[in-house]
This record gives C-alpha cells, structure tokens and sequence, in this order.
C-alpha cells in the first residue's frame, strides 16, 4: 500500500487527481496512525523522501484545496515524528 503510492509519486502518475490522492492520504494517514509498525521502517522513510522530492507534483494536484493540504500536512508531520531516532 505505501509501496503502492511511492511509486504513484515517483512515476507523476495522471492516475493521482485531488479526489483520489485525498483517499491515498487518508488512508495512508490512518496506517500510519494505528498500525505503524506493521509496515515496515525503510517503507515509511520511502514515502517521507518522496513526499519531499515530489512537493511540486503535489502542489499542482492539490491546488487551493486547503482541506487537501492539511490532511498532507498531517501525514508529513506524523512521518516525521515517528521516523525520529530516540
């Protein structure tokens, strides 16, 4: 499933409008929130980076959708607060 939109990410695909990466971030956003470490460490590093990488692919899909910005927003906040070394 991470692996899944990385790749999404990666690759710039047309496949990820508003609607959908909105459902690909609530989902990953609940992931992350009650079954982080069923996934795997290297697997949320990955999408933290891409993230990063792909800010702009991101801005242009998301636009002036506020409520779409801060659901990012939150993803992004608790990858890096769970991705921190004690």
């Amino acid at each position: 499933m991470i692996a899944r939109l990385v790749k999404w990410l990666q690759i710039e695909s047309p496949q990820l409008t508003a609607k959908f990466l909105q459902k690909q971030i609530v989902l990953v956003t609940n992931l992350a929130g009650k079954y982080w470490s069923k996934a795997k460490i290297q697997s949320w590093a990955n999408l933290k980076t891409t993230l990063a990488e792909k800010n702009q692919f991101l801005a242009n899909i998301i636009g002036t959708n506020d409520e779409l910005t801060a659901l990012l927003a939150d993803l992004c906040s608790s990858l890096e607060n769970n991705l921190k070394v004690p």
